[in-house]
């Protein structure tokens, strides 16, 4: 089915006030970028923006569900043979590898999720959203004999994602290079002992 130009136009004006928004967060500061800003980087009135946009916390919660789109993008790419653990640890180590901007982008997105209790709340559903998916594929995996089928693969999934932004958000702040994907597979290893 091939969209038609309106449709694709949406699109670029979404994406375009979004990409000009991002931008002028990390360079400015969250708090310190207003909505006029954002509109004269992305050359549209206020009107415009606003008919994609309520506010600019909107455009920062959209920064978590981009992400979550490409972690979707990817598993549908991984090999259908794939076993559980490997599978999970890709998917975590692509999201961290997406999650680069962090360092530039992340680290004031989560300053302020933090200060801002219903920001906290909405990027909530985008976590929850987040163990959904690795709770079907624990699923998958117990259906397949790789994991216990007495243990509640919502409460796996719950641990696992809860690792992941832990660890994120300690990798922050850090100066130093962090090997994460080492420190998935040895994660996954401990949780994996214990689900088998």
């Amino acid at each position: 089915m091939r969209l038609g130009r309106t449709v694709i136009k949406k699109y670029e004006t979404e994406m375009n006030i979004y990409n000009s928004a991002m931008k002028l967060f990390k360079e400015n500061g969250y708090d310190n970028t207003t909505i006029i800003e954002i509109c004269k980087s992305a050359g549209i009135s206020k009107s415009t923006l606003f008919n994609y946009y309520r506010s600019k916390e909107d455009i920062l919660l959209k920064y978590g569900k981009e992400l979550r789109k490409k972690l979707i993008k990817f598993n549908s790419e991984l090999p259908s043979d794939l076993d559980v653990q490997t599978r999970i640890a890709r998917l975590l180590i692509s999201d961290y590898k997406n999650n680069e901007l962090l360092k530039e982008i992340g680290s004031f997105q989560y300053k302020e999720v933090i200060k801002r209790d219903w920001i906290y709340l909405k990027d909530e559903e985008v976590r929850k959203k987040n163990i959904e998916f690795y709770a079907h594929i624990l699923k998958k995996g117990q259906e397949n004999g790789q994991i216990n089928k007495c243990l509640d693969c919502s409460t796996i999934a719950e641990i696992i994602v809860a690792v992941y932004f832990n660890k994120l958000n300690l990798i922050i702040n850090l100066e130093h290079d962090f090997n994460y994907e080492e420190y998935v597979y040895e994660m996954l290893e401990i949780i994996w002992s214990g689900i088998k």
